[in-house]
């Protein structure tokens, strides 16, 4: 078995703030996409994360949320493009329990923001996403052994902008996706995958439009 132990650091000092953000400024002029992935660092101002956003956008670059609670919030008041959470997550942020239709609500009340694509996975189960195309169900491919799920959410992420960034349609990043996520659950450790099986589980997830 597997033992994480996540205590908050420290508060990030507002000196340092500022030079992270003139960073991710430099960083981002001429990158694809900017994933932003995990609990917010203690300390940060109000209107960090909608200022990862502005700085992004200013770029062209895409921005794809997975965190929760006010930083969420903020960064899609700012116009992130994309988010990736749980169902959890998912019911936290709009105050409501989840249902297909509601995530498809949701995200369609965002678009004039600058919301592209909202996927809200939920472990072993479906996997609901939305994009302008239209409201997608994502079938896990069955594994005949689980060694550890932990990570499983973040190499979800990896699967999807590998498929986004190689230029795959929005079905085919999807299925990458499940297959990037199916593997990591054969691993004990967060976010170890094996090329092959990611592909090969990729082939055996199924996505299909329901909306």
């Amino acid at each position: 078995c597997a033992t994480d132990l996540n205590e908050d650091g420290p508060d990030v000092p507002p000196e340092s703030q500022g030079l992270f953000l003139r960073k991710f400024s430099s960083l981002v002029r001429g990158a694809g996409v900017a994933a932003v992935c995990g609990r917010a660092s203690n300390g940060l101002k109000k209107g960090f994360y909608a200022a990862l956003v502005r700085a992004a956008a200013a770029r062209n670059c895409f921005t794809i949320f997975d965190t929760t609670g006010p930083a969420l919030r903020e960064a899609l008041s700012a116009g992130a493009a994309g988010v990736k959470i749980n169902r959890s997550e998912f019911e936290e942020l709009s105050g409501a329990g989840f249902t297909p239709a509601r995530l498809y609500a949701f995200y369609r009340r965002r678009q004039a923001r600058g919301l592209r694509t909202m996927i809200v996975t939920d472990g072993p189960a479906h996997t609901y996403a939305a994009s302008q195309l239209g409201l997608w169900k994502v079938l896990p491919p069955r594994l005949a052994r689980l060694k550890s799920s932990t990570g499983a959410g973040d190499s979800f992420m990896a699967g999807f902008l590998f498929g986004f960034l190689s230029g795959c349609d929005f079905e085919r990043s999807l299925k990458l996706a499940s297959g990037a996520a199916a593997s990591d659950c054969l691993t004990l450790g967060a976010g170890l995958i094996e090329a092959d099986k990611a592909l090969a589980y990729a082939e055996k997830a199924r996505v299909i439009k329901v909306a």
